[in-house]
């Protein structure tokens, strides 16, 4: 928490990051419905050269500020308009299978790849599911399931929210019988990686804020360039991707930048 603490402030002081953080906040914040001088003016006064005492007193005063202007109101619609992005970007690489949607959340991308023709588990620390999908818990980055049980798995920025990085890329291909799908999170240089660090600490702990310790989603800022994420998987699995596309910043609600990589297992020289 210390560490995470000392990248969002250091990223909130550096006005080139800055810079980037007061774009793409207003910009979350006005597609949730505040007005554009709100948002800008919100951004200046609440979060420019902020010193942080307690991080997590901090991130639930800034959710409180933000539920005044009434934006949550518009955030699920928000949220399945975010889905739906993700999905047009991962269906040409669908199989109409047997799929294991990893850290799939509320469920919604499930419920686009069942309407596709997949038929979809979902695996996750907690149960958040909306769509009563069969459920499979994720504990110590460990999934109960047969190896290749299912023929794809799918997981939407997933790999950097883990503390242990390099198990769950192993348990997610251990237990593909076909094809691995990711999309990451990608800092190309150093202020990326702390544009793109705050950004993921401020859309998962002040817009999904939660007051509950368990319910909190974890940042460890585990972010990597798209050659780094290629790198670290043929490291561990022995496998080049069938596809790599740089699918940039293209989401208001969650603008960070994003890599597409699909993995076939018969590619594996493992």
């Amino acid at each position: 928490m210390e560490q995470l603490k000392i990248i969002v402030q250091n990223a909130q002081c550096d006005p080139n990051t800055f810079s980037i953080i007061r774009r793409h906040t207003s910009g979350i914040l006005i597609h949730l419905g505040m007005s554009s001088d709100d948002a800008d003016r919100w951004v200046l006064e609440k979060i420019q050269n902020k010193k942080i005492n307690d991080l997590t007193k901090w991130e639930s005063e800034l959710h409180n500020e933000l539920k005044s202007f009434g934006i949550y109101e518009n955030l699920d619609i928000r949220m399945k308009e975010r889905a739906k992005e993700w999905f047009v970007k991962i269906q040409p690489y669908l199989f109409k299978t047997k799929t294991l949607d990893l850290g799939g959340g509320s469920g919604e991308v499930s419920n686009l790849m069942k309407n596709f023709g997949c038929d979809v588990s979902i695996a996750d620390v907690l149960n958040w599911d909306k769509f009563n999908f069969p459920f499979i818990q994720v504990k110590n980055n460990k999934i109960d399931a047969k190896d290749g049980e299912f023929d794809q798995v799918v997981l939407l920025t997933v790999f950097h929210h883990t503390d242990d990085v390099q198990a769950l890329i192993k348990e997610a291909f251990r237990v593909a019988g076909k094809r691995v799908i990711f999309m990451e999170s990608v800092t190309e240089n150093l202020v990326g990686y702390a544009y793109g660090a705050w950004i993921d600490w401020f859309y998962n702990r002040v817009i999904h804020f939660s007051s509950e310790v368990k319910n909190k989603i974890n940042v460890p800022c585990n972010l990597l360039p798209a050659t780094g994420w290629e790198q670290l998987v043929w490291k561990l699995i022995g496998a080049s991707p069938i596809a790599s596309v740089n699918v940039g910043i293209y989401q208001y609600l969650n603008p960070e930048n994003h890599h597409l990589l699909v993995y076939d297992k018969q590619k594996s020289v493992n």
